[in-house]
This record gives C-alpha cells, structure tokens and sequence, in this order.
C-alpha cells in the first residue's frame, strides 16, 4: 500500500448526508461509535421497500471505462453487494437488472412519475473533488417518524477526480480481478459504498474496516470487518429471511418447501445430516433467528419448535459438518464475528464449533478449529513445550465439508484470509485437509492442510465420490479471485494417503463450469445418482437459484424444471447423506 492511501485512509470521515469515497478531514469521531451516512437514510428505503434492496447498473456507462468494460463493471458491482449479503446479517441487495438512467430524481413522487423500481449504480465523467465515488439517497418521501426518508439510492463511479478543488483534473487508476499496485480495486469500492447504501458511515480513527477509504494494490478490503459487522446491524438492523430447502431423492428434484417452520424469521441457514442412533438418518439445519442472534437447530427441517443451541453474535455463515469417522457426532461450524486484534488491519477471523452426540438436545461442547503445522506421525501433530504446532482456521467465509468414501475420511476446504496485502500474500488461498485428529486441549484439530494452488473469492463447494471425476474423487467448484468476470471453476483432485496423513493430488489445472456462469455468493456441490452438482446464486438478473450437473466434473449442463424460479439472498448450502445418496439444498429469501 502507497503512503497515499495510508494517508488516504486515516482522512476520510462521513459527511452529514452524503457519502463520499473522499479525501477530506473532518473532526474526529469518538472511538467505537457507529456513524450513519445520513439523518432519515437508507435503512427506510429498506423499509418502504421490504427485507429486499434492488438495485439496476447502468452497464453502458461502463463505457467510459475502457479498459474495465460492461461485464466486468457489472460484475464488480454484484461483488461489492453480494459480500454485505454474504457476511452480513443487515443486507439483501439484489441485481433487478440494467437501466439507461443517469440519475434519479430527488423525490418519490417524481421517482414515481418515471416509474423508478430500483436504486441505480452508474459511471460518470465528472471530475469529482476529493473522492472517487459517491453514494447518496434519492427518492425522498416526506412524512413523519420513519415515514419520512429517501427510499432509493445512487451510487455513482466517477472516472476523474482532483484532490482539492486546486488541483488539475486526472483519471483515476481503477482495476478489477488482480489486485494491482498503485491502481484503485472497483470491488473493494463498491463493497464500500453498498455499506453506504446501509446508511454506515466511515470508521472512525483507530479502526480498521471496509468502511475506513482507501483501496489501492490490495484485495484485503473485498471483505468485511468486525467493525462492519457490527456497525451494519446497529444502524440499518436484521433482516428478516425464510429458509427453504429442496429435497433430491432417487434422481428425482424436488419441489420447494419451507424449512424450519417454526422461525419467524431468520438471517443465516444452513442444512446437514445426521446419524440416528440405530444408523438411521435424518436432516439438520442450523438457523439464525433475527431478533436475538442464537443458534438453532432443526432435526428434521419442518420443526416447529427448534432447539436453541448457543447465544453468540455472528454476521458469518454457518456449515454443518457431520463427519462419518463419528456420525453421531453434530457439529456446527461458523466463523466468528469477533476477530484479532480487534478492529485492526491485520485483523483475521477465526471458526468456532460446537459438536453434540444427541442433536443439541441436552449436550454440546464448544472449541476454535485448528489445524496443525507439523505432523510427525500418521495423524499426529508435533507437540511445542506448551502445545502443539497449530495454527487457527482462519476465514470469514462458511466451510465446505464433503465425504471421501474412498480414504473414508471427511474433506474440509476453506479460504483462508490472513488480511496480507503484500505480492506474497496467501490471503484468499483456498485450503483442503482430509480427516481430522481430534479433540485436543478445547480445540478440534484438523491435520496439516494442502494449498489447493488456487485462490477463491467466494466460499467453495465440494463433493466427493470415489473415482468419478476421471479418475480423481473430488471436485472444487470455486471462483478464482483474479477473474473479473467471477467465473465459476472446477478442479478435480483426491486425497492419496502420504507418510503421516493424507495428502492432496490435483489436476494441474482447472476449468471454467460454463461460460457467463458467474457468481459474487457461496458455493454448493454434492455428489447425487451418478453425477456431480453445483449450485450457486448468479451474477444475472434476479439473481435466481441456477444449478448443473456433470458426470466427470469436466462436462456441465444446466439443471431445468423444480430447481429454477427461487431467488436466494446468500449462497445456498447442501448436504449429502453418504450412506443412503439422497441430498438437500437449502438457501433463503
């Protein structure tokens, strides 16, 4: 990072009503405050126009950025909205599609007249003085209480700037896909100004966050921070979503249902397996209620009354992780929504777990997710004086957990994110251990961890079935985060048994599933009746569920009929019961 953007970073503050990407001093703000873009802002939009933000880009305007275009202008834009989506428990912004406005008016009554259905995301030539992109309401409704505030937003990409009004005019460096030195990432950006869109202020002094300005040479700032977290659900709120989930039976897809019938509401979801004792198997889902932040769970998917699992704030995805080495075992993965240091630029989170062996009924233990460094025997982490030679699972995005029926292990992948922004950076690897050693010192310790050889914007999917992706056994559909495109890629690997665990062998390359298949949300995979799937929210209109299927993991084609037509808010999750093959998918609106 340039001295420019630190400088850049500890000078910007939020104006009293509308949000810059700027260069401006202002008086300080106390410590640990939250501080809203603008008195009557966005979170009334939010309310006027239900849990759902819609949103339309002006692609043509992309235009006037050449060297970044219509495509990759869009796509940077659904990154920016799908990680508030995604890490968050405030937002469900969606892409309704494209526009030819330019702006809209100031008021709902000639929003109305125009028939303006959608906030708007556009590229201007103005040279703007003291930032790079700005975000401000629209749509004003007068009324009274929180009858009364804009209820669209603008958010607008200039392609010049001057950082004082006496300075010359000069184009502003932007760049998508590899972070590059001394350029201006756009998908950092506009994560930032969708966190306006929130009504989320910038941070104050001494705290580090997406909402702090300043995005040069680095893609440490794509994803959120504690602060963000945090400062998103105290002043644009919860939201307020329903989990469903589709079962897939002897090949057969079916139609949706409403899940855990018995939450109001929820913000987070995720769907898994569990032994019975007698070897019988049921679904589990794990939910977020809106008003409390608590974990539930479900056993079964239609409960009416699901059993409260732990009280811990989290703004992050959840995995259920079952593993077959113990079956009976239920276990809840989530990242944390604290991190360390706290607020700090280097801050990381960690993954907490908690595991029972009767379905949270009356037991559970909670622990971090560790991984060792150093292995010096078949599954045995080498001890240090004090401990063993581990280092914490660090990621803020949902793990992906599948079944290797051919080692009989279970497979975890991950990205990590340690925060580097330095050309060595490992920020965003995508990382793949096979098994695990056990429950150590409060800790549930995974072995020495493979780095895939690739790195992944979005949380991966996995599936696994013994030799039938061409003779490799898993696949890993991810999205390489230097694409600016956001495709979704497969690579094929296995998990071979080495001196003293079980080490990857991967293709050396990968592919993209299909083309314009793309997607800024978590990654479903499972492995069902002799095929691989995928699903995934999309980077297209409507941002409805799409899902394909592949017999080798190299050939895809599209999924019709009772899979099409569902919006999703986040990435859905999916689980396989290995021993019978029957799978679900769940996701949320």
């Amino acid at each position: 990072m340039s001295g420019y953007s630190r400088w850049l970073r500890n000078s910007c503050k939020a104006l009293p009503w509308i949000s810059f990407l700027l260069v401006l001093p202002v008086s300080a703000i106390e410590l640990g405050q939250c501080p809203a873009s603008n008195p009557r802002g966005f979170p009334y939009a939010k309310a006027f126009t239900g849990n759902r933000i819609a949103y339309r880009v002006n692609a043509v305007s992309f235009d006037a950025l050449p060297s970044i275009g219509r495509n990759a202008g869009v796509t940077a834009v659904a990154l920016g909205a799908d990680t508030w989506n995604e890490q968050s428990t405030a937002a469900d912004f969606y892409l309704s599609g494209s526009t030819s406005l330019a702006s809209l008016p100031d008021t709902i009554e000639a929003c109305n007249a125009q028939g303006v259905d959608a906030s708007l995301v556009t590229v201007s030539n103005v040279c703007l003085t003291g930032g790079y992109a700005r975000t401000f309401g629209r749509c004003w409704r007068t009324g009274t209480g929180d009858a009364q505030g804009w209820t669209r937003f603008e958010m607008i990409i200039h392609t010049q700037w001057r950082p004082t009004s006496a300075d010359v005019c000069e184009p502003i460096p932007w760049s998508v896909g590899a972070a590059q030195a001394d350029r201006l990432d756009l998908a950092s950006v506009t994560t930032h100004e969708f966190g306006h869109a929130l009504d989320v202020g910038h941070a104050p002094d001494g705290y580090w966050s997406i909402m702090t300005p300043g995005a040069y040479g680095t893609n440490r700032d794509r994803d959120l921070y504690l602060w963000d977290v945090e400062c998103a659900g105290v002043i644009a709120g919860s939201r307020k979503l329903k989990a469903y989930h589709r079962f897939h039976f002897g090949g057969v897809l079916q139609a949706e249902q409403t899940s855990m019938t018995g939450d109001a509401h929820t913000t987070q979801a995720a769907v898994g397996v569990l032994q019975n004792p007698g070897g019988t198997w049921s679904w589990a889902a794990a939910s977020r209620l809106w008003w409390n932040n608590s974990y539930y769970w479900d056993w079964g998917l239609g409960s009416l009354d699901p059993i409260h699992v732990l009280s811990e704030p989290s703004g992050l995805g959840i995995t259920i992780g079952t593993t077959h080495e113990e079956p009976t075992w239920a276990r809840l993965f989530w990242p944390k929504q604290d991190e360390w240091p706290r607020y700090q630029w280097t801050a990381t989170h960690s993954v907490k777990y908690k595991f029972s062996d009767d379905g949270f009924a009356t037991s559970g233990r909670t622990g971090e997710l560790v991984h060792c460094r150093n292995m010096i025997g078949w599954m045995q982490c080498a001890p240090t004086w004090a401990y063993y030679e581990i280092a914490v699972v660090q990621t803020a995005k949902p793990l992906a957990v599948a079944w290797d029926n051919l080692n009989q292990r279970t497979v975890f992948a991950w990205v990590h994110q340690d925060r580097d922004y330095a050309p060595w950076s490992r920020n965003r690897d995508v990382k793949i251990a096979f098994g695990y050693i056990g429950h150590i010192q409060g800790a549930w310790m995974l072995p020495q961890p493979d780095d895939a050889g690739v790195k992944s914007s979005v949380s991966p999917g996995v599936a696994c079935s013994a030799g039938r992706a061409a003779g490799y056994d898993c696949i890993l559909a991810y999205v390489d985060d230097t694409d600016p495109l956001a495709s979704v890629r497969i690579k094929r690997f296995s998990g071979r048994q080495g001196a003293y665990r079980y080490e990857l062998v991967a293709e050396p390359g990968s592919r993209q599933l299909m083309a314009n298949v793309r997607t800024a949300s978590r990654i479903a995979a499972w492995y069902h009746d002799n095929n691989f799937y995928i699903a995934i929210r999309p980077i297209r209109t409507g941002q409805q569920l799409e899902v394909f299927q592949s017999v080798d993991g190299a050939t895809w084609t599209v999924v019709v009929g009772a899979w099409t037509g569902a919006y999703t808010t986040t990435g859905p999750s999916a689980a396989s019961t290995w021993a019978i093959g029957n799978n679900v998918l769940m996701y949320m609106r």
